[in-house]
């Protein structure tokens, strides 16, 4: 949260320009608001916070112009507001705090400014210039102390990229992200493989497979282990529809690259970890290996094959201990619309095999068998 790490700057510099101490005048409007600012933070009142805020920086404009305190107190205003997701009225205040940093105003960081300006701007119009927000970013992959600020503007870049469907932008956001993002343990894996993700989206989107292939494999393997199998039915993790979402993207991709005859030398040929990797559930008897296999196939929808559309879906089946599928869930599809509709369709009956043909006993109930089925059509003859 930006508010709370600048806190703490706005306290040191309201030291280091005299602001605070024994020689300030009784009733000092700029003291007197930001205390009244901290007091609501501490009791966790944001729409206090945000007006406490906002009369600290009017009366430091009164007293200073852009002098002292000001260029800080701005910037603290616009973090407030864009922790609100006040996204449009924080684009003046952020403007004006780095103007006034720019300028050489004492006690800001023009860079965390300049970060927090992009993404107001950005964030309250996603078609506007990336430019601004990307030189900042690649400024602040320079530093490690700016991740409050550069982690949230990257994710804000992602989002306009794919508005604007400006690829080598959703690819710098997701460098970004990846090397400022925080946290720890699980929650720091899915953030890392979202932003993996979201890097491999933009070489996608700029024909560079290759490089974005072994970019979805490292994030498949990374994620892997928090998608283990369910004991419950209904309940799926945050990890094993990550895992989907990453694995149809490249089976996606893969598609692509065979309707258009560019086939993958063999040692890129798709494929997956093996999903007897997984964490699975305590058992008797090791879960079976099976093949996937529907009657009728789901089929191809009419209009995306007149487009040359291709795309692929990953699917959790739930089977019973005679081998019967008995749900079939879609968790990921690349691109959305229609293969979502055929895969879905009440006519398509999911089957599963053991591939060990009763040679060893095994287990085949499970909750969640992933199949990936893909959308691809041969590519014209040459």
């Amino acid at each position: 949260m930006k508010v709370v790490s600048l806190m703490g700057v706005v306290a040191a510099a309201l030291l280091a320009t005299g602001e605070v101490g024994s020689a300030q005048p009784a009733g000092d409007p700029v003291i007197s608001a930001y205390r009244e600012y901290t007091a609501a933070m501490d009791h966790h009142d944001p729409a206090a916070s945000e007006a406490a805020a906002a009369g600290a920086l009017t009366a430091s404009e009164a007293r200073d112009g852009g002098g002292k305190m000001t260029a800080v107190l701005a910037l603290n205003l616009a973090s407030i507001m864009m922790d609100r997701n006040e996204k449009a009225q924080a684009i003046a205040p952020a403007r004006r705090a780095y103007e006034l940093a720019h300028a050489g105003a004492r006690g800001i960081d023009e860079l965390m400014a300049r970060l927090l300006l992009g993404e107001a701007e950005l964030s309250a119009n996603p078609k506007g210039d990336e430019s601004f927000l990307i030189s900042a970013l690649a400024a602040a992959d320079q530093r490690t102390d700016l991740d409050d600020y550069a982690y949230p503007a990257a994710l804000v870049l992602k989002e306009a990229a794919l508005t604007t469907q400006n690829w080598k932008a959703m690819q710098i956001a997701g460098l970004a992200a990846q090397h400022h993002l925080g946290g720890q343990g699980d929650a720091k894996t899915l953030a890392l493989v979202q932003a993996m993700k979201t890097q491999a989206i933009g070489l996608i989107g700029q024909h560079e497979d290759e490089k974005a292939d072994p970019v979805l494999m490292k994030a498949l393997r990374l994620i892997l282990p928090l998608a283990p199998e369910s004991a419950d039915a209904d309940t799926i993790s945050d990890g094993e529809i990550l895992y989907s979402e990453v694995a149809v993207l490249r089976a996606g991709e893969e598609a692509r690259r065979q309707s258009e005859g560019l086939f993958a030398p063999p040692e890129r040929q798709y494929r997956l970890p093996p999903l007897f990797q997984r964490p699975q559930l305590p058992r008797v008897l090791p879960l079976c290996q099976v093949k996937v296999s529907a009657w009728p196939m789901p089929t191809y929808p009419p209009s995306m094959l007149t487009r040359g559309g291709v795309g692929a879906v990953g699917l959790r089946l739930v089977v019973t201990h005679q081998g019967v599928v008995s749900s079939a869930k879609v968790l990921a599809v690349f691109p959305e619309g229609e293969f979502r509709q055929s895969v879905q369709s009440p006519a398509v009956r999911w089957r599963v095999t053991d591939l060990n043909a009763g040679k060893q006993p095994c287990e085949m109930a499970s909750n969640d068998v992933f199949q990936i089925v893909k959308f691809s059509f041969a590519p014209p003859p040459r």
